[in-house]
């Protein structure tokens, strides 16, 4: 059975577990008995499925998308009349 489009493997979603916990590449291919050649492509799958912007790290992208959700769900006050 295939996943719905722009769904996060089982696999990729354990990885993100760990990239939230704080842990690299080499030390999460090391829990997984995977490469870290490996866990890199799926953190790569995982950047286009969350829809992140070039060049930020999952948790930068991750905390960029939870604030702009606060933002318009009325949570955070923005004012960019600086």
């Amino acid at each position: 059975m295939r996943r719905p489009p722009n769904t996060l493997s089982p696999r990729e979603a354990e990885i993100l577990e760990f990239i939230k916990q704080g842990l690299f590449a080499e030390e999460i291919s090391a829990r997984l008995h995977i490469s870290s050649h490996t866990v890199r492509a799926h953190c790569n799958h995982i950047h286009e499925i969350l829809d992140l912007e070039p060049k930020t790290t999952l948790l930068q992208g991750l905390a960029r998308k939870a604030y702009r959700q606060k933002i318009q769900d009325g949570l955070v006050k923005y004012d960019n009349a600086k």
